[in-house]
């Protein structure tokens, strides 16, 4: 791969980096100038690699922390009038539910042949009482 491929992937992650702090902490100016330069530091501080295999684990970092910094931060402002917060959340925001998580588990589990598991992990059984 060409340095000015790779010279223009490395920019393109460092702006959706840029864009994604921008999406997820608008209205928290300290917040997006701390990340904004958490950022600009990390990149100045890798500008001298030349090894093309590292810069592209380099990028795919970048464009999996973009990814979880659009997806997956939130941000809870505390109402001013009461003790409550309330969460920013965007369009890009991804809202699941652990149901597919606990599906899954009892899927794999039936599949080997195991009882699926109750709460804390008790493997659907009722505690022995003595």
């Amino acid at each position: 791969m060409s340095s000015v491929s790779i010279r223009s992937r490395v920019l393109a992650s460092y702006k959706e980096l840029l864009r994604a702090q921008q999406v997820t902490f608008a209205g928290d100016l300290p917040q997006l100038r701390a990340s904004r330069v958490h950022t600009r530091n990390e990149y100045i501080k890798n500008k001298d690699v030349a090894d093309a295999a590292q810069l592209e684990q380099m990028i795919k970092v970048a464009q999996q922390a973009a990814t979880i910094i659009r997806k997956n931060i939130v941000q809870g402002v505390k109402s001013s009038e009461s003790e409550k917060f309330q969460i920013r959340i965007h369009e890009d925001t991804e809202i699941n539910s652990n149901d597919t998580i606990f599906k899954h588990k009892r899927e794999k589990m039936a599949k080997e042949g195991a009882a699926a598991p109750g709460c804390c992990g008790s493997q659907g059984q009722p505690p022995q009482r003595a």
